[in-house]
């Protein structure tokens, strides 16, 4: 079987919301994913792996609960608004347009909230089966916006109040934590107390460590390694760490990287030659052997010729 249509069905208690999100959100995937409980059914539309917000995904009695619990519309125009939609076959949505009942810039605004709102329970759930249907007809014309993917995945994990999700998928405490630098870690915004975490990680390494050191508690701790790894910022396999380099780097990019870090090496050490003498090469030496654990794995064979 093709391993990468295999985490396209399965359920949540083997693949965590949160990083089903992340992967649907790394493949740059277009489609629907469903989630289905006993109690509950969820469609979530895609577009090169953002979530996309289109009239059919948005649940008209949650939207109307939304509006009249912070009190945005009142119940008798709610009902006007049902009873407009049903006599015109129209949408709650269009509706609410057609009756004029709130600025435009100020209902989708409120669309907005909602849509990402409904998305946050998801991430307590435990278990639910999910399908993704690559073969899901999207066009641009259906999409009222877009959602950023990232964004939504940070967010929801630090509502979550399902703990037991997150011991379920704690590393050991005796497992190294990698950190990662995926190509698109420039659009996660980590909070302060998350990149606390992310430094700790760095200097650490093992879990246990990062437990007794950090000073933000036990459970908060692993709520936030949680989401570094959810988000695929945080590895506690070096076989990933290793693969994120492989699928990354071309022969093309490692040479063109290895020509500067020689060209670099070259300048440091004439310059360090010129201050200290002959001991230059030893001292360059020590420092490149220190910073070699924190190296890709390219990097970890490579010695000094000063020639």
């Amino acid at each position: 079987m093709n391993r990468e249509k295999i985490w396209l069905h399965g359920n949540l208690s083997e693949s965590p919301f949160a990083g089903l999100l992340c992967r649907i959100r790394k493949s740059r995937r277009t489609g629907c994913l469903q989630v289905k409980t006993a109690k509950m059914e969820k469609k979530i539309e895609f577009k090169n792996g953002d979530i996309c917000a289109v009239p059919e995904s948005i649940n008209k009695n949650k939207f109307a609960k939304f509006l009249l619990e912070k009190k945005l519309i009142s119940t008798s125009l709610d009902e006007k608004c049902k009873k407009h939609a049903k006599k015109n076959n129209s949408t709650y949505i269009q509706a609410l347009h057609e009756q004029d009942t709130l600025p435009m810039e100020k209902l989708w605004k409120f669309i907005y909230s909602f849509a990402i709102e409904d998305l946050y329970p998801l991430f307590d759930i435990a278990k639910a089966e999910y399908f993704f249907n690559s073969d899901y007809p999207l066009e641009a014309e259906q999409i009222f916006f877009s959602i950023p993917t990232l964004s939504i995945i940070s967010e929801g994990i630090r509502q979550m109040q399902n703990f037991d999700i997150i011991e379920a998928k704690m590393p050991k405490e005796n497992k190294i934590l990698y950190l990662l630098t995926p190509d698109y870690m420039e659009q996660i915004k980590l909070n302060p107390p998350e990149k606390y975490i992310s430094n700790l990680i760095e200097s650490q390494k093992k879990m246990k460590d990062i437990l007794e050191r950090s000073q933000l508690g036990k459970s908060i701790t692993k709520k936030i390694v949680f989401l570094l790894i959810s988000l695929g910022l945080v590895s506690s396999s070096e076989k990933t760490l290793k693969k994120l380099y492989v699928n990354k780097l071309s022969q093309v990019k490692i040479h063109k990287i290895q020509e500067a870090f020689n060209h670099k090496c070259s300048y440091i050490y004439k310059y360090i030659s010129k201050e200290i003498g002959p001991a230059a090469f030893n001292v360059l030496e020590k420092c490149f052997e220190d910073a070699k654990p924190n190296l890709s794995p390219y990097s970890k064979d490579i010695s000094l010729n000063i020639k």
